[in-house]
C-alpha cells in the first residue's frame, strides 16, 4: 500500500503551482503592477513631461534661432512660461485625476514657485551654454544644440523631485468627510458594543 506523508515543514505544491515557470508569476506582477495608481501616476507624468519639454524645445528654438528675441536667457523664460500652463493643467486633471476648482494657495501659487525655481536654473544653464559655446564654436547651429541641450538637462535633474512634491504636497488626495464620519461612526459603535459586552458579563 502506497501511503503519501506530508511533512508539516514542507508545504504542499499544488498541480497548478508545479507546473507554473517563474516567468509567468514576473509577468503576473508586472501587469499587476502596471494596474496600480502609482504607475498610472508616474507614466502619466512622464508622459506630460515629455510634452512640456517638446513645447519649451519648440518655443526655445523659435525665440533663440528664428525670432531671435535678443539673449537665450529671455528666450528660455519666454519657452518656460507658456509650457507652464499646459503642464499644470494636464498633471492635475490627467495625471493626478484632480478635479473642481484649483486652489490658489494649495495647488496654483506652488506649481509656479516651482516653476519659477526651475526657471531660474534653467536660465542660468541656458546663458552658461550659449557663453560656452560661443567661445567653442561661431556656428549658431552648434550654439542652438548646446542651449537646448542645457535646458533639457537642468530639468532632466529636477524631474524626480517635482514628482515628489505633486504628488505628496500639491495634489495630494483629501480624506472626504464622509470616510472620516464612517471611520468614527464604526470606532464609536465598537467601543459601545464592548462596554455592553462588559455589562452583561459583570
Amino acid at each position: 500500500m502506497d501511503e503519501t506523508v506530508h511533512s508539516p515543514l514542507v508545504p504542499s505544491i499544488g498541480p497548478s503551482e508545479q507546473g507554473s515557470p517563474t516567468g509567468g508569476s514576473l509577468r503576473s506582477r508586472v501587469i499587476a503592477l502596471s494596474k496600480t495608481e502609482a504607475f498610472t501616476k508616474i507614466w502619466r507624468y512622464g508622459a506630460v513631461s515629455v510634452i512640456s519639454t517638446v513645447i519649451t524645445l519648440v518655443c526655445l528654438y523659435l525665440f533663440y534661432r528664428v525670432v531671435r528675441v535678443g539673449s537665450a536667457g529671455l528666450a528660455n523664460v519666454l519657452a518656460t512660461a507658456i509650457a507652464t500652463v499646459p503642464s499644470y493643467s494636464l498633471n492635475r486633471t490627467w495625471a493626478w485625476g484632480k478635479t473642481g476648482k484649483s486652489r490658489l494657495w494649495r495647488e496654483i501659487v506652488p506649481f509656479w514657485v516651482i516653476a519659477a525655481i526651475g526657471l531660474v536654473l534653467s536660465t542660468v544653464a541656458v546663458q552658461f551654454a550659449s557663453h560656452e559655446a560661443k567661445d567653442l564654436s561661431h556656428a549658431h547651429q552648434v550654439q542652438t544644440i548646446l542651449v537646448l541641450f542645457a535646458n533639457l538637462f537642468t530639468y532632466g535633474v529636477m524631474w524626480v523631485g517635482k514628482f515628489l512634491l505633486f504628488n505628496g504636497v500639491l495634489f495630494k488626495k483629501d480624506r472626504t468627510p464622509d470616510a472620516v464620519e464612517i471611520g468614527a461612526g464604526s470606532s464609536s459603535g465598537c467601543g459601545a458594543g464592548e462596554g455592553e459586552l462588559t455589562a452583561e458579563v459583570g
